[in-house]
């Protein structure tokens, strides 16, 4: 049943899914994945208070699970507006799975999508600061003395560098006009070095950038910084695409 559910939902048919998912609970309402599919489902077909039930309902079968929470946040930021349980469910997440992202990322996005903007920036700009430095420490080596070298002579400084990781930050934010400011000042510090550089990094998620024109237009750069804004903002969880369930 699960997996007739799981295809369903790839084929679009949101409200068989939904069906499947909820019987798949009333079988064995110890199926986690199930639970998530169905507020997921829910929340994405304007089902917010039935999804907000089902994941109350979750958080008192499982406290201690990060799903749980990761959709409180979701669903907070995207529908209720409410800060204070939007931020609430991310610190439970930062404190089931401590790590830079749950620290500075996530808040850093809630604050930029419904708190304070200023305490959004900070937040997003010690992520840049704390993931490159995080990176880096991981490496041993000939690979570390290779990126420390390459930060300082060819970028100028781990600052620079980190500007990169700050738009990324911003743009999984939907703040596409601080990421590309972001993003061109680092292309202002650096140069046709950090053309180079930004221009892999734009690459990773198959948003292809001429050299030539990324070098001497600046509109050109405008529209790929704010396809590659976008494929990020996408993947960040927080723009939660609309489903049909009312007629399938």
């Amino acid at each position: 049943m699960w997996k007739k559910a799981a295809f369903q939902k790839r084929q679009g048919k949101y409200k068989a899914a939904l069906k499947l998912y909820t019987k798949i609970l009333e079988v064995d309402p110890s199926f986690q994945d199930a639970a998530d599919q169905e507020a997921a489902i829910l929340a994405a077909s304007g089902n917010v208070e039935q999804a907000m039930e089902r994941l109350n309902d979750a958080k008192m079968n499982w406290p201690n699970e990060k799903w749980v929470y990761d959709r409180f946040v979701q669903l907070h930021v995207v529908f209720t507006g409410d800060l204070d349980k939007a931020l609430d469910a991310s610190a439970q997440v930062a404190h089931l799975e401590p790590s830079i992202m749950h620290e500075f990322l996530i808040p850093g996005i809630v604050h930029l999508r419904i708190g304070d903007e200023q305490t959004g920036v900070e937040l997003i700009e010690n992520y840049g600061v704390e993931f490159l430095k995080d990176s880096t420490s991981k490496l041993e080596g000939w690979d570390y003395l290779t990126r420390v070298t390459s930060q300082w002579i060819v970028l100028g400084g781990q600052s620079v560098e980190a500007g990169i990781y700050k738009g990324m930050g911003y743009a999984f934010a939907g703040r596409s006009d601080l990421a590309k400011n972001e993003f061109k000042l680092f292309l202002e510090r650096t140069g046709s070095w950090g053309e180079e550089v930004l221009i892999s990094v734009i690459g990773d998620v198959k948003v292809h950038a001429d050299a030539k024109k990324f070098s001497r237009s600046e509109a050109y750069v405008d529209e790929i910084l704010d396809r590659y804004a976008a494929v990020l903002h996408s993947k960040s969880g927080f723009p939660i695409n609309r489903v049909e369930t009312a007629s399938q």
